[in-house]
């Protein structure tokens, strides 16, 4: 029992709780929004964690299906697109789908979610999963600017092509990050008496993908590094 409570910070609620008091203390309404925005910005509590993460997946969703839709048009004739504008395109339309809506959505579910069905008062390190989230959007950005400098898999601009692997690493690292805090939360964060044939299917099914990617992540990361090298080496 001690050591299910080593992956916990011991100071997540009370750092929640001091943040609520100085959103309710700080003066005028500016005041109270920036404490507010603060306190989520810098949040540990998985449900908000997990907010942030569900609620960035449908921007992305939205993003995705305006590249779609001009890709579509330039297909039908209708709009036409430069011919070195389409394969960035095409990157953003797996990038999107992919990095800034699929993955997003089911990872904010898991974090959001375990801990209340696991009966834990916190998530397994909540700072290495918010610095996922961190980590995620540093290298969607990333990723953006890089295509639309003419990066991506066929991109011309050879900065911009190294930019585009970088994100991708940052991106999976954050996926890492996410997985290894699930993964240990199911494991070590129980409540007293509920063994591993007691936990709900959710949490269960978040440990199998957990398992997927933090085997996985660290092969995609070394192929993204020696694709870099290669690039840039020759």
């Amino acid at each position: 029992a001690p050591f299910r409570m080593t992956t916990i910070d011991p100071t997540t609620d009370a750092v929640t709780a001091t943040a609520d008091e100085n959103a309710d203390t700080a003066p005028g309404a500016i005041g109270k929004f920036l404490a507010a925005l603060v306190d989520w910005l810098t949040s540990t509590d998985h449900k908000k964690i997990g907010r942030l993460f569900i609620g960035a997946g449908p921007l992305g969703a939205v993003a995705t299906a305006v590249v779609n839709v001009l890709i579509s048009l330039d297909r039908a004739g209708i709009a036409g697109v430069d011919a070195d504008a389409l394969p960035p395109l095409m990157d953003a339309q797996r990038v999107g789908l992919v990095f800034a809506t699929l993955l997003p959505l089911a990872v904010g579910l898991c974090l959001a979610v375990v801990p209340m069905q696991l009966g834990a008062r916190a998530l397994a390190f909540p700072r290495l999963a918010a610095s996922g989230f961190w980590m995620w959007a540093s290298g969607l950005i990333l990723a953006v600017v890089a295509l639309s400098n003419n990066g991506g898999g066929l991109g011309g601009d050879s900065d911009a092509v190294d930019l585009f692997l970088g994100a991708h690493g940052l991106m999976a690292l954050r996926l890492l990050a996410a997985g290894a805090s699930i993964v240990v939360s199911v494991l070590t964060t129980r409540a007293p008496g509920m063994t591993m044939r007691r936990v709900p299917f959710f949490s269960m099914s978040a440990l199998v993908t957990g398992l997927g990617i933090v085997l996985v992540m660290p092969v995609l990361i070394g192929t993204l590094t020696f694709l870099f090298v290669d690039h840039r080496n020759g």
